[in-house]
């Protein structure tokens, strides 16, 4: 059987704490080369856990042609791990409390999956949702 081929929204949060401005623009260049993209949000700061530097953080919500599936889709997760590569992240990181870039895409929908828990609840979601709809910042 083949899935299903429908226009689906993404929601992209985006991370760093190192060279914040460059790499998190250098994402955002390869991010718009790649998919439509909705709105952006503002850019929002935010403290590390422990004793890292704090983050530089925001939210895009894309337009995507993916399958509908309960988790995203591989080539998906690779793409975006393709990109953090091309800017610079390197894993397993020897400097793990230090992030050139981060990219989870936290949900998708129609209808409404939360495909990362832990960036939908977490303390500076809010901030990032109220850019882009302002049903989402009460997660």
């Amino acid at each position: 059987m083949v899935a299903e081929r429908q226009p689906a929204y993404l929601l992209l949060v985006l991370g760093s704490n190192v060279s914040p401005e460059r790499n998190i623009d250098r994402a955002l260049e390869l991010l718009y080369g790649q998919f439509s993209v909705v709105k952006q949000s503002a850019r929002v700061l935010t403290a590390a856990q422990d004793d890292a530097p704090p983050y530089l953080n925001l939210a895009l919500l894309v337009h995507a042609d993916m399958q509908r599936q309960s988790e995203p889709r591989s080539d998906l997760k690779l793409a975006l791990r393709e990109i953090e590569a091309r800017v610079g992240r390197i894993r397993p990181s020897s400097t793990p409390m230090l992030c050139p870039i981060d990219i989870d895409a936290v949900a998708q929908w129609p209808p409404l999956l939360v495909l990362d828990e832990k960036t939908w609840r977490s303390s500076y979601f809010a901030a990032l949702m109220a850019h882009i709809e302002p049903w989402f910042a009460t997660p």
